[in-house]
């Protein structure tokens, strides 16, 4: 009896790593239910302030207290290269994203001519005012 249910366990266990390398290494659960791998990553909230005071990791926007995630970006969008904290203009305006915490994973500094009008309630806005 021992020697069938060894030679059973072998053959789940074949089974089921078939099923995971043909399935890219995700096991569906159930026929037309998506895995969680697979279901689509929510976007990253995006808003525009002015960095009114930098001290690196913590960032002052429209007078919003920040904190850089470990591992954040800035970018200068006119150069389009990444940059240190150190060579933020005073008073720049910036489009940043927060994370899942609520931290800065990224920071476009904006070219003065190119910052987008602000409406009521501080929503971008297309045009001059």
């Amino acid at each position: 009896m021992t020697g069938w249910l060894r030679i059973a366990s072998v053959a789940l266990l074949g089974s089921l790593l078939a099923a995971c390398s043909s399935n890219r290494g995700a096991v569906q659960l159930a026929p037309g239910v998506p895995s969680p791998a697979s279901a689509p990553a929510p976007r990253p909230a995006q808003n525009i302030g002015r960095v009114q005071a930098v001290q690196w990791p913590l960032l002052r926007i429209d007078d919003r207290q920040l904190r850089a995630a470990p591992g954040a970006r800035i970018i200068n969008v006119s150069t389009n290269q990444t940059i240190t904290a150190n060579q933020i203009p005073p008073n720049a305006q910036v489009s940043f994203e927060l994370d899942g915490m609520g931290q800065v994973r990224l920071l476009r500094v904006l070219p003065p001519g190119d910052a987008p009008v602000r409406g009521p309630g501080g929503a971008p806005r297309a045009g001059p005012q």
